[in-house]
């Protein structure tokens, strides 16, 4: 069941890249973290097959970094973005309404 599970999670990952947004909360760099624990629930083919997919995308990542001189955010830049932040202000926030 719980590789079941996995894999759904695996094959929406595969089917939104390249996702719009390289963050860790809800973009590509979550995305392939999700790759890389994907990968410790498998053996054989299928661990690396994950491993490296998650390689391959973080490579493209900062390759597009490199080439764009920043990540792609969905809010602010650089110098100023909340990230993985604002994801547990939101939540935190929501909570506090309760």
């Amino acid at each position: 069941m719980l590789l079941t599970d996995i894999n759904r999670a695996v094959d929406c990952v595969e089917r939104s890249w390249p996702y719009p947004f390289d963050t860790l909360c809800c973009g590509s760099l979550g995305n392939i973290e999700l790759l890389n624990e994907a990968a410790r629930g498998f053996v054989g083919h299928e661990r690396e097959k994950f491993r490296e997919e998650a390689s391959r995308r973080m490579m493209a990542i900062l390759a597009a970094a490199e080439l764009h001189g920043d990540y792609r955010w969905d809010v602010g830049d650089k110098r100023f973005n909340l990230g993985l932040f604002r994801a547990l202000l939101e939540s935190d926030t929501r909570s506090c309404g309760r």
